[in-house]
């Protein structure tokens, strides 16, 4: 099994049980950063709050998930905007600086189509380009996944994966061993050393989360920690 590291991130947060796996992360000592739904924090904001007391950074994945390839541009804007707005009041209930402002694209659609796709039109580019320049306006900042085979040549404010877990389809849920297989699966065929690995908070899957979690440890995976590129440090072309 060549993969020996891997970067833990967690979409859709917050849900009933958020609080659950934060415990378990910090009782592990195992970094993660989550990205939140606008429409999951008016919801549960504790949950956030809590996770944000307990050092866990907050990452923006939109406020209803929609594709961004499929909206207009103010819509895309206005998504952004309407849950930075719920996390920023968050960290001020906690009472915690904000340290960094990360996005992550529901379905990695940055504008052109799903995970990551590039352009293949002028409108598709524009409207990704328009997208990018938003975030880097707006101070987000790109996450470097320091032993990654991307770091330093993805020209992206927001962040992809290599690793879905598919921890929310239904066969999964009802069958744990099937979806161990596809654990086992990915850690057969994946070639690189390191992944970045996305695992869901919803309200109904999270008996997978422990369990996606004790079978990395019984590989002697390392979990590793994350630094960000902010927008002083971004490249003057950046993307796309």
């Amino acid at each position: 099994m060549p993969i020996k590291s891997i970067y833990l991130t967690i979409d859709d947060a917050p849900s009933m049980h958020m609080g659950k796996k934060v415990a378990f992360l910090k009782k592990h000592s195992i970094p993660a950063l989550f990205y939140a739904r606008g429409e999951h924090i008016k919801k549960y904001p504790e949950q956030i709050i809590n996770a944000i007391n307990n050092g866990f950074l907050i990452g923006n994945h939109s406020l209803s998930h929609p594709s961004f390839s499929t909206i207009t541009l103010q819509e895309c804007f206005d998504e952004i905007v309407a849950t930075e707005q719920l996390i920023d009041e968050c960290y001020a209930q906690a009472q915690v600086r904000r340290p960094h402002k990360v996005m992550r694209f529901p379905f990695g659609d940055r504008g052109a189509g799903p995970d990551g796709a590039q352009a293949h039109t002028e409108r598709q580019l524009i409207h990704v380009q328009q997208i990018q320049h938003f975030l880097k306006e707006n101070n987000f900042s790109q996450i470097i996944f320091g032993m990654h085979k991307d770091s330093f040549t993805d020209s992206f404010i927001d962040s992809l994966w290599d690793w879905d877990t598919q921890d929310y389809k239904s066969k999964h849920i009802q069958n744990f061993m099937l979806y161990l297989e596809r654990l086992n699966a990915f850690c057969d065929t994946y070639t690189s050393e390191s992944a970045i690995m996305l695992v869901h908070d919803f309200d109904g899957n999270h008996q997978l989360f422990e369990l996606t979690m004790q079978f990395l440890m019984a590989q002697n995976i390392q979990f590793l920690d994350y630094v960000f590129l902010t927008n002083n440090m971004l490249p003057k072309n950046h993307c796309c």
